[in-house]
This record gives C-alpha cells, structure tokens and sequence, in this order.
C-alpha cells in the first residue's frame, strides 16, 4: 500500500498514468461502440448498463493484477519472452523547447513505478466507465 501511495505523490508516476489512462478510456469507448453497432443491432440492451459494465469490471480485472503484481505475484517466464518486447528507440537530437524541465517518460520509470502507473491509470479508466453504469442504474 507504501508503494501505491508514495506512487500517486509522485509527479512523474502520475504524469505516466494519465498519459496512460486516456488510450485505455479511448480503446474502451470503441469497444463500446463497436459493441453497440455489431452486437447489439436490435437495441435490446443499453450501452451505459451493459457494455460500460463490462468494459468497467475489465478494468477492475487489469487493476487487481497489477496490484498482485505489487504484492510479488508475477507471470511465468514464459510470458516475459523477448517477442512481446518493444526495441529501444534511438535517440534523433536534442530537445531544445524543455531544456529546464526533465522530461521522463513511462519507460525511464523502474519496475515498481510502471505497475503503480498502469494501476493507477486502470483504475482512472474503471471508474470512468463504471460511474455512468451507476448513474443510470440509479436513474432506472
């Protein structure tokens, strides 16, 4: 719990959560729309009830791991393979516009510091999805 909240007060991690958080909520909303345009053509079922359910609880999901991923709980190797790994980019010059700001980027960050930012940015993205599920559970 020391490692989440030292986390959330650290100005770089919670940059690297936001940056993370927005594809995650823009991944769900299409999902969302695909959702309600493919599957559920008859609108038999609401997209805030149902799908932003769904697309909320999976979050959830991606949250918990990450938090067992702080406690120690951690895939097999197999997993870890050097196929799912993206190669380093090269460095093309200088970045003259933040000369005084030191700029780090998800990457730069230690192990620790990218499982907080990716729990902080699913849990960002579950309740941005799961508070209008709510919202028109209470209406209905």
């Amino acid at each position: 719990m020391k490692k989440i909240i030292n986390g959330i007060k650290n100005r770089d991690i919670r940059h690297a959560a936001l940056q993370k958080a927005f594809p995650r909520v823009i991944i769900g909303l299409t999902l969302a729309y695909l959702w309600n345009t493919f599957l559920n053509s008859s609108q038999r079922l609401s997209i805030y009830g149902h799908c932003f359910m769904a697309i909320g609880l999976i979050f959830v999901g991606l949250a918990w791991l990450c938090y067992l991923r702080l406690d120690g709980v951690n895939a097999p190797k197999l997993f870890k393979s050097k196929l799912f790994q993206k190669p380093p980019k090269r460095k093309m010059g200088d970045m003259i516009d933040f000369v005084d700001e030191e700029v780090i980027s998800y990457e730069e960050l230690d192990s620790d510091g990218r499982t907080v930012a990716s729990l902080i940015s699913n849990i960002i993205a579950a309740i941005l999805f799961l508070i209008p599920c709510i919202v028109f559970y209470i209406i209905n």
